[in-house]
């Protein structure tokens, strides 16, 4: 017998662990929970993180996507800008940066300083213990942005090809709409 496996008098020996393992969702689930959140329905990720593989794959699709969408967008020989290309992304690392700190505020007190500012910033399900992550967000994001940039990107490649139709360039109030539409689309997402 060893010490490991003595009991005290009186005493019950401890209940082996629970198998409390749950199986994280694939990438398949995280895009379609995605591509849910770009219709404006909740996704129902809550609790979960994805892995930093999923999340590498998602961003590297995203932008390889965006590119091959802006290199088709430009008519004749095309010049590749790497500032240019990255400059966007500031605003994503101001926005990740954003939400962690919203979460964080959230996470500490049941109302953080995103709730006294009156903004959601969890996007779990009400009285699903967890929360959500700031990967998990980012991931979410990712992918539910992508079909308001797809409509943003198949514009402008028709426009710089001059395949608009007439009615679009003729009616500015049209153009500007489906402009403030997709803006509008893009803020419902986030």
């Amino acid at each position: 017998m060893h010490e490991s496996d003595a009991t005290l008098p009186g005493v019950a020996a401890p209940a082996p662990p629970a198998a409390t393992t749950i199986a994280r969702p694939g990438l398949s689930r995280w895009l379609a929970e995605g591509l849910r959140a770009s219709v404006l329905l909740r996704p129902r990720m809550a609790g979960y993180a994805p892995t930093p593989l999923q999340l590498l794959a998602v961003a590297l699709a995203v932008a390889l996507l965006e590119l091959a969408l802006g290199r088709v967008e430009v008519v004749g020989p095309a010049v590749f800008d790497l500032r240019g290309w990255l400059s966007p992304w500031w605003s994503t690392a101001v926005t990740v940066w954003l939400a962690w700190w919203l979460f964080q505020q959230d996470a500490g007190t049941d109302a953080g300083k995103g709730a006294e500012m009156g903004v959601k910033t969890s996007i779990a399900d009400p009285g699903t213990p967890g929360g959500t992550s700031v990967t998990a967000w980012l991931l979410l994001w990712l992918v539910a942005t992508l079909p308001v940039t797809l409509a943003s990107q198949v514009l402008s490649v028709v426009s710089a090809h001059g395949l608009m139709p007439p009615a679009v360039n003729a009616w500015a109030w049209l153009g500007w709409s489906i402009y403030i539409a997709l803006w509008l689309w893009t803020l419902g997402v986030a």
